[in-house]
């Protein structure tokens, strides 16, 4: 008796901290709803991150240039594009990643006031739109691995994905997001998706684009 109360008690804590949702295409993502700033959130690497230009001048033969190549619509609000490299020291740059970053196009329902995201850096912006940002790196280690082992894991267009809604509320139902899909080019390269004041549908939207489904579009 004392097992089935634990596990009715075990099978309610993981509905309450889990969302199921039907994507348009028809595929179930399960995100995992997590307190604010828990363990199970990624930020942005310390890695030295350079502009296009910047990163050209610095290695002009395009080490890691081209790694993969995301068709991510450069007329999207403030967009941005750049190259994460290690620092080992002053004379020693590592290529690491890439990093996207756009913002939605501004809400009409919203105060004049400012939110925290959480970066590298915590930095303060305005509430009045979402705020995207999208790392790619190569896979390092099982997606399993550590601190994620527990979390429920879907799968969009064969690709793995841990899915989770931070407990951040901002103004009706946008809240921040941080997805990871693993081996989106088939191979090795894992991408992180850091998505703050964004509505869930806008979130599904980002999934599937960068999972390579069919038609999916930003």
């Amino acid at each position: 008796m004392v097992g089935l109360i634990y596990y009715a008690a075990l099978s309610t804590a993981r509905e309450d901290s889990s969302k199921v949702v039907e994507t348009k295409r028809g595929e179930v993502i399960t995100f995992n709803v997590l307190q604010e700033h828990s363990e199970n959130t990624i930020y942005q690497s310390g890695c030295k991150n350079l502009s296009e230009e910047a990163y050209q001048k610095e290695f002009p033969e395009g080490e890691g240039l081209g790694f993969y190549g995301l068709d991510i619509p450069k007329t999207l609000p403030s967009f941005k594009h750049s190259y994460e490299l290690f620092q080992d020291d002053p004379h020693s740059l590592r290529f690491y990643g890439e990093i996207y970053q756009w913002e939605t196009e501004p809400y009409q329902d919203v105060p004049d006031i400012t939110i925290t995201l959480d970066r590298s850096e915590r930095t303060e912006v305005k509430a009045d739109r979402g705020y995207v940002l999208v790392e790619l790196y190569r896979s390092q280690e099982p997606l399993d691995s550590g601190q994620n082992s527990f979390l429920t894991k879907s799968e969009v267009n064969g690709k793995k994905i841990i899915a989770e809604t931070l407990s951040d509320y901002y103004y009706s139902n946008r809240k921040s997001y941080r997805i990871w899909i693993d081996k989106i080019d088939g191979k090795d390269i894992t991408a992180l998706i850091m998505a703050d004041n964004v509505e869930e549908d806008y979130v599904v939207d980002i999934i599937e684009f960068l999972a390579g489904v069919e038609g999916a579009s930003l």
